[in-house]
């Protein structure tokens, strides 16, 4: 979730490149959003980015000293905060859909997760189909590169299914457990569980978790909530300590310390 990582410190620095709107309309079965970030410092310890269900297509502009490089790689879901460590130019993110990615990659989503993945590999396609991607965004040419980029995901996703419906009761459970998400919707714990894995990556509680927390985060850093026991409240954890307890399992920190992360200036 680009707006959260790093406590959101590098937001300033985020925006859609123009001219999209059509191709993400077309999209909007498996697409949630496309965006572009311009240079990012390296911040203490890298970059900290917050665990997510929803995989992702990511095409990065990297420069080390006498070198510029470009990678566009898969990421599957992530079931925990992970530290990205590269200086990076320009920064191309399309957010897929939590469970989107079977349809893109023709594989079950866990084979990704927790995973960077090159993006011919995932997508069986060859090196010359990548070099106008490749050769944009390394002339930090982010409309254009953004443009092939979707291009690229559009034909691949012509005639495919969308999300699963059990997959988007899930991710649009506000609270509660697994057996009450399968019990409200209708669908055996058992076949929830394994649309969950095969769709998503990961198991109908970690998503649960994983969307509370990024609720909370979200209500903190951006919502307007004065406190941490108001964000908590907002996004449905019992009460802070609940909170803190699911922050420290999968941010590794408590949220405060987390917070502390948009204070470095970048």
């Amino acid at each position: 979730m680009l707006t959260l990582d790093q406590a959101g410190a590098g937001t300033f620095r985020t925006r859609r490149p123009p001219g999209l709107d059509a191709r993400l309309a077309a999209l909007a079965p498996w697409v949630e959003e496309a965006l572009a970030q311009g240079p990012r410092p390296l911040p203490p310890g890298g970059w900290r980015i917050v665990p997510d269900p929803n995989p992702h297509v990511v095409v990065s502009v990297t420069e080390e000293p006498g070198a510029r490089s470009v990678r566009a790689f898969v990421v599957g879901a992530r079931s925990r905060a992970a530290n990205a460590r590269l200086r990076r130019r320009l920064t191309l993110v399309v957010r897929l859909r939590a469970g989107a990615l079977p349809a893109l990659t023709g594989e079950e989503a866990r084979a990704f997760t927790d995973r960077e993945v090159p993006l011919g590999d995932a997508l069986g396609v060859g090196v010359s189909r990548l070099a106008r991607l490749e050769e944009l965004a390394a002339g930090e040419d982010a409309a254009g590169a953004m443009e092939e980029l979707l291009t690229l995901l559009q034909a691949r996703l012509a005639g495919r299914p969308g999300v699963d419906w059990r997959v988007r009761a899930l991710d649009a459970a506000a609270a509660g457990s697994p057996a009450a998400v399968a019990a409200r919707s209708g669908i055996p714990p058992r076949s929830l569980r394994a649309v969950a894995a095969a769709e998503v990556g990961l198991s109908p509680g970690r998503v649960l978790r994983i969307r509370r927390l990024q609720a909370a985060l979200t209500a903190r850093l951006h919502g307007g909530a004065g406190s941490w026991s108001v964000a908590a409240h907002r996004a449905g954890f019992h009460d802070p300590a609940h909170l803190v307890r699911t922050a420290r399992a999968l941010l590794g920190e408590t949220p405060e310390t987390f917070r502390a992360r948009r204070r470095t200036r970048l």
